[in-house]
């Protein structure tokens, strides 16, 4: 396989290291200089960014228990409480499920809550509004930044 001049020049060519980080770091400091503030705005949205787009799982995962907990709920007897729950289902040898009930917040006989789902679908959906709001200023508004 033949290559061309360009290429042959650029394998030729290899890899340099600095000799002085400090010094090197240095100047790309001293050349960035005129453009601080915006670089620091740009790390700033880009880290608030991440940050509310890492998030949106952790809440879906709330609004998951959330309906996990009222569909287990609306199995058990109504008019129990949790622990006499938990103490019948130990009795008849479902000792895992159980405990699983064990680490829920549910009320036995009563299912889903509406009202607690929506306000965790609701703060997820902002999360990730604000996310992209956050990425999207980041991304469109500096000069030489591909539009979005």
């Amino acid at each position: 396989m033949s290559m061309g001049p360009m290429a042959r020049c650029v394998a030729r060519r290899a890899a340099q290291k600095s000799k002085d980080l400090r010094a090197t770091l240095h100047r790309l400091l001293e050349r960035l200089r005129p453009e601080r503030t915006k670089l620091a705005m740009a790390i700033g949205l880009g880290v608030t960014s991440v940050a509310f787009m890492v998030s949106g799982p952790e809440i879906l995962g709330n609004a998951t228990n959330v309906l996990f907990d009222g569909l287990i709920g609306a199995r058990l007897k109504p008019g129990t409480t949790k622990a006499q729950a938990i103490a019948m289902l130990r009795r008849e040898g479902h000792s895992q499920i159980a405990s699983m009930i064990g680490g829920m917040k549910l009320t036995p006989g009563i299912g889903v809550n509406i009202d607690d789902l929506g306000l965790v679908l609701g703060l997820a959906a902002l999360v990730y509004l604000l996310g992209a709001a956050f990425s999207y200023f980041q991304a469109s508004r500096w000069p030489g930044s591909p539009s979005v």
